[in-house]
């Protein structure tokens, strides 16, 4: 069956392309986003590694799509070789591979997509722990300071302590030097 010059299986898989291409397109902007948030929230080596190597994924997923869609315009548009019996059997092969290979690219993009969505929750999740994790820190640095300030007052006490009886000892020496010596 055809349409103009254009076989159903033709028209098939050039949509799948042409999907493929918005699926693409969005996940690319989410692996770049993606990328803009590690970024941002200071996470940089590997994470910031992996999610630059995401956003190329997404960019040759996405040239993968176009170059697909191109060839399937052009195959729309030529007129078909066996006018007699336009859907060949190797065109039906062909037809079924490309979808296939179609649906695998962008199964791909989804996946990742809910991957990168799924590490940067478990990221968040862990920055707010540790953001409400912060007052209590606070609170027990503060106790172990408060104790820390008071065994320091209490070595100074015990050094005042210690420096008067001195000066206690040598003014009873200094006593009875004076009265030895009357």
């Amino acid at each position: 069956m055809t349409y103009g010059t254009a076989a159903i299986n033709e028209i098939v898989w050039a949509g799948v392309f042409v999907v493929g291409v918005i699926v693409s397109l969005l996940a690319l902007a989410d692996a770049q986003k993606t990328l803009h948030y590690l970024q941002a929230a200071g996470f940089n080596g590997v994470r910031e590694l992996i999610a630059r190597g995401n956003v190329i994924n997404e960019y040759h997923r996405l040239a993968i799509n176009c170059i697909a869609v191109m060839i399937g315009v052009f195959a729309l548009a030529s007129e078909p070789i066996n006018k007699r019996d336009p859907i060949s059997v190797l065109s039906l092969v062909t037809s079924v591979g490309l979808i296939v290979i179609g649906v695998l690219i962008q199964a791909g993009s989804i996946t990742d997509r809910r991957r990168r969505n799924h590490g940067i929750a478990m990221l968040m999740e862990a920055s707010r722990i540790r953001v409400e994790a912060i007052p209590e820190q606070i609170q027990r640095d503060t106790e172990a300071i408060k104790a820390r300030v008071i065994e320091v007052e209490q070595g100074a006490e015990a050094i005042r302590n210690t420096a008067e009886s001195i000066q206690q000892g040598q003014a009873d020496a200094d006593i009875e030097r004076k009265e030895d010596a009357l």
